[in-house]
């Protein structure tokens, strides 16, 4: 839905992890040369045509996705705004068998 938009170049949508449940929709967003449109209203765009649980709770503007050699984006190079990370919760570990 984001690719629909006149505004957006490309555009990557990632789970981010929440303290409660597990992960929620965000998105990373570039724009074409010369748009002009804020997150809220991409997300607002989005919101409109897909189910409640669909859409991205987070939206950031991007300059540019990270791709590899191929030209795919690379969701896992994506740098997630600071604001939106969540610190490590006490019982939850980031890595699996970790103490």
């Amino acid at each position: 839905m984001l690719y629909e938009h006149p505004a957006v170049a490309e555009a990557a949508v990632i789970g981010l992890p929440h303290p409660s449940l597990g992960e929620e929709v965000a998105a990373a967003v570039a724009l074409k040369p010369g748009a002009v449109v804020t997150a809220g209203e991409l997300q607002a765009y989005v919101r409109g045509q897909v189910a409640a649980y669909k859409y991205p709770r987070h939206v950031w503007i991007a300059d540019a996705l990270p791709k590899g050699p191929t030209g795919k984006i690379q969701k896992r190079d994506i740098v997630i705004p600071a604001d939106l990370l969540v610190p490590d919760l006490p019982g939850r570990n980031s890595r699996p068998g970790s103490a």
